[in-house]
């Protein structure tokens, strides 16, 4: 049995540093900007974190989460592309990330962060999308995926 590090260093294994959940979320299709993306499980241990409806993950209360994420899209040359990752139905600005494709079809982006939102209640954790130019917006070809660990039980 795997042990963590609260029983290597000879702690109390429901101490603080010891949770037991870990999940991984991908995503693949075609998505109008403004729009969220639609995840499947790819896998999960644990029920601290779950899929909802395809598009909501949800974290569930008293952890300091982790949040990494890396996305592939196709928009064209000359787009730009920004992924905005929403808490609790609020835009989490200071964690997203923006790429412009330039010259070729592709453009790429990741990021990572700790969130205390789910602290004392569940937090809703959503991605969106936005793809263009000044010429107006365009459709995203997005691939990736999102992987959830919690750092600290509260």
């Amino acid at each position: 049995m795997k042990k963590c590090w609260c029983e290597k260093h000879h702690k109390d294994p429901q101490d603080v540093c010891c949770p037991d959940s870990f999940a991984q979320y991908g995503t693949v299709g075609r998505v109008p900007s403004g729009s969220y993306l639609s995840f499947y499980e790819g896998f999960r241990e644990g029920t601290d974190i779950s899929l909802e409806e395809e598009q909501t993950i949800i974290l569930q209360p008293g952890f300091l989460y982790l949040i990494d994420y890396i996305f592939l899209t196709t928009i064209g040359p000359g787009n730009r592309f920004q992924v905005i990752p929403y808490i609790n139905q609020q835009p989490g600005l200071l964690y997203s990330v923006f790429s412009i494709s330039g010259n070729e079809d592709t453009a790429t982006g990741a990021g990572s962060f700790t969130t205390n939102a789910a602290w004392d209640d569940v937090a809703e954790l959503r991605f969106r999308v936005t793809a263009g130019s000044d010429a107006g917006t365009v459709d995203a070809g997005v691939q990736g995926a999102v992987s959830i660990t919690p750092l600290i039980r509260r």
